[in-house]
């Protein structure tokens, strides 16, 4: 097993602060309201509405056909594990 780089690490250490941030930010913001919470505040112009129904849509087909060909090619998470045995 190699270790991280700094960059690496540094990489993964600004993206969870950037994650934490906004999940605060977003917290503060969503937490006035039910609506706010729920509706988004009714301020979400139709174009980002859609393009999150749409995202969710594809997130869950793409899931959905991932499971159906792992089970046509006959693979589980037991075969992925004997596999990894030395005899």
């Amino acid at each position: 097993m190699t270790a991280l780089n700094t960059i690496d690490t540094s990489i993964i250490v600004v993206y969870l602060l950037v994650t934490l941030g906004v999940g605060v930010m977003m917290t503060k913001k969503a937490s006035k309201s039910l609506d706010h919470y729920y509706l988004g505040g009714r301020s979400l112009p139709w174009y980002m509405l859609g393009m999150a129904g749409t995202m969710g849509g594809y997130f869950l087909g793409a899931v959905v056909g991932l499971v159906f060909m792992s089970a046509l090619e006959g693979e589980t998470s037991h075969d992925d594990h004997a596999s990894m045995q030395t005899p």
